[in-house]
């Protein structure tokens, strides 16, 4: 398309609850920032290979009847964001997409240059919220029986990829905690990851406010005790090492 600027790659990855898509929606409010809400969700497992530079080019990203995806025009609540993305696609620094399963590695081989942020989160806190959603049988669109226990099987998964690729290429992926992010009230984690992105902070930090905010009055001091018998399978399962030397290089 003429006219058109060249891009950067990035992607906004984390396991699923672990602030994914508050951090896209923070990020996407900048306007050189156009990142997919899970457009590809359907590629990000052994149909990996098959994602290449064009599922990135205007006509194909917004073109929705491949079923790579569950988010369409269709659905209400995702009408003004996509209609927002679609309108910077072509002036936006970075092009992109979100992702709950960890690919860096893989994507690397077919994208060198592209840029990872990642947002990690205590297992206990995954786990809990895992646990509230396989519990609540009105939320149809969480997975069957996907409780606290397969909680921990995604999280240690996700903790591994996530320390390898920031251990590799520090200048290419960059891994937010949770916590600090929504939580610290000054807004180092914002500042780390556009500097990381180099891009300017300013017009996002008030949907950064917001954001934290609502971490202090609704999330923060929410009851997330857990039954026994799930701390006690956490405390075995759980790959805390690997937790503790991902926190040495969490922003």
């Amino acid at each position: 398309m003429s006219g058109a600027r060249e891009h950067e790659l990035l992607f906004v990855a984390g396991v699923a609850r672990s602030g994914t898509t508050a951090l896209r929606r923070i990020l996407g409010n900048h306007p050189d920032i156009a990142v997919g809400m899970e457009r590809y969700k359907r590629l990000w497992g052994e149909r990996i290979g098959e994602l290449g530079p064009e599922h990135f080019e205007r006509d194909r990203f917004f073109d929705y009847g491949d079923g790579l995806t569950n988010i369409t025009p269709d659905v209400p609540w995702a009408q003004e964001r996509l209609a927002d993305l679609e309108a910077k696609w072509d002036t936006a620094r970075y092009r992109g997409d979100k992702m709950t399963t960890i690919r860096a590695r893989r994507l690397w081989q077919r994208f060198p240059e592209a840029r990872f942020v990642f947002i990690v989160r205590d297992i206990s806190l995954v786990a809990s919220s895992w646990e509230r959603r396989a519990a609540d049988a009105s939320d149809t669109g969480w997975r069957e029986g996907a409780g606290a226990d397969r909680a921990v099987g995604a999280w240690n998964t996700a903790v591994r990829r996530v320390l390898d690729a920031v251990s590799d290429r520090p200048d290419r992926a960059i891994a937010l905690d949770y916590t600090r992010f929504f939580g610290e009230p000054s807004g180092a984690g914002l500042a780390a990851v556009m500097a990381f992105l180099e891009l300017d902070a300013a017009p996002i930090q008030a949907d950064w406010q917001a954001a934290h905010d609502q971490y202090v009055e609704s999330v923060a001091g929410r009851d997330r005790t857990l039954p026994p018998e799930t701390a006690a399978y956490i405390a075995e399962h759980a790959d805390l090492g690997a937790w503790r030397r991902l926190g040495e290089l969490t922003v």
